[in-house]
């Protein structure tokens, strides 16, 4: 299964963005697959599938680069709330902005999006904005 799919690939950059502090415990694991499910449009188990299958890829050493490359086929829409998701996850940790900054702009580099669209990406408009 090299090079991965760009799903398998979108959410081995979740997974590693959920745990980028060194901890992955059964919540990442469930924001991880919520996020999935919002992303694709899946259901569940669907999700759970596509995770796990990222997280076996992560543990035989897949790297993040291997597996944000292959997220980049997805389209831009697709990308773009891939980093909403991935950001909202490394966020959730509470720790190590610098890190988490340089995680993200690594993710925003392979995409090719602009320092100023992955800021963006970062606080994304409310749905109520949007009326």
């Amino acid at each position: 299964m090299f090079p991965p799919s760009s799903d398998i690939g979108a959410a081995g950059v979740l997974v590693r963005a959920a745990s980028e502090n060194g901890s992955y415990t059964e919540i990442e694991e469930g924001r991880v697959t919520r996020a999935l499910m919002k992303l694709f449009h899946m259901n569940n188990a669907a999700a759970a599938t596509l995770r796990r299958e990222a997280e076996d890829l992560l543990e035989q050493s897949t790297s993040l680069v291997s597996m944000a490359t292959a997220a980049k086929e997805l389209d831009s829409d697709k990308k773009e709330a891939l980093m909403s998701h991935a950001w909202s996850l490394v966020e959730a940790q509470n720790e190590d902005v610098v890190g988490q900054s340089i995680f993200m702009r690594g993710i925003a580099d392979i995409f090719g999006f602009t320092p100023e669209r992955t800021r963006a990406l970062r606080f994304p408009p409310s749905p109520e904005m949007d009326d």
